[in-house]
């Protein structure tokens, strides 16, 4: 496999998210409040599940336009759960910025009634959906065009233009950073990449470091991920779920519990991000997040 990684400091990514990867969360709760939903624990119930999907995220969720085929982590849990759970996934096709509307509303106006999608957790987020997981962790990073030396540091970001996408806590991080540098959007990570190929109005493609590996394996002999330069906090994958399903959200959180330590969780990472150690972005299946 062509390297999409710069060749640096790649094992201080690796113990630096290893050690963050330590996250403090209590176990799970068994109780939950408020009015019940009839949408509610629809996992439980098996049969046909909206769940909501990206379509241009290679490594992690990307339809191949005419065979009407998926494929990337974010499917293989899906397809994983659903033998477990015995239900059929119908899948949804999400923008990164509508990951956390297709949950909202009631039961016969939601879009997905899961999303499994590079979903990160915030505690903004969770006041509005909830989220069982995490189930990857990792960091942002940036992408560029390969033998282009001219970022090494956050400081070499001042007057660049960086791309990423539209609701995403990347553009948040990349605004927050402090680095005055031209921060540009757009619905899609592939037309991020699309510009920063052009070589003219783009510098660097700044998500989450994984999804920058999935990206670099469209094109390895002209993009670069630069695997020294990490910022902001430490991105926590969850799969969504609508607001109070506690029901379902013990359900899945158990399931990946037994995803992690059963090899599933290995053997769908060597897959997908070949050439990469995957001990730093695992999570620690006794330490997932409270359903509450």
């Amino acid at each position: 496999m062509a390297r999409l990684f710069r060749k640096g400091a790649a094992t201080l990514i690796a113990a630096q998210l290893l050690l963050t990867s330590a996250c403090t969360d209590i176990p799970v709760s068994r109780t939950g409040t408020g009015t019940p939903d009839p949408g509610h624990g629809r996992l439980a119930r098996g049969g046909t599940i909206a769940v909501g999907v990206t379509t241009d995220l290679p490594g992690w969720s990307a339809l191949t336009i005419g065979e009407n085929s998926r494929s990337g982590f974010d499917i293989d849990l899906v397809k994983w759960l659903a033998s477990r759970l015995d239900f059929t996934p119908n899948y949804v096709d999400l923008t990164l910025a509508q990951r956390e509307s297709a949950l909202r509303g009631g039961a016969d106006e939601r879009k997905a009634h899961l999303v499994a999608a590079v979903f990160s957790i915030t505690d903004e987020r969770r006041k509005r959906v909830m989220f069982a997981g995490p189930y990857m962790v990792t960091r942002q990073g940036f992408m560029v065009r390969k033998g282009d030396t001219r970022i090494n540091a956050m400081a070499d970001l001042k007057g660049k233009t960086v791309c990423t996408g539209a609701g995403t806590t990347s553009l948040k991080q990349l605004k927050d950073s402090g680095i005055k540098m031209n921060v540009t959007d757009e619905q899609g990570m592939n037309a991020c990449v699309a510009r920063l190929l052009e070589g003219k109005s783009v510098d660097a493609v700044s998500t989450d470091q994984l999804m920058l590996a999935g990206l670099a394996q469209t094109d390895p002999e002209r993009l670069e991920v630069l695997p020294d330069l990490t910022f902001g906090a430490q991105e926590r994958y969850g799969l969504g779920l609508p607001l109070g399903d506690v029901a379902d959200c013990e359900i899945v959180t158990k399931e990946l519990q037994d995803f992690i330590n059963q090899g599933y969780w290995s053997q769908f990472f060597r897959q997908r991000f070949p050439g990469l150690e995957p001990d730093p972005y695992q999570p620690d299946p006794f330490n997932l997040n409270a359903c509450e």
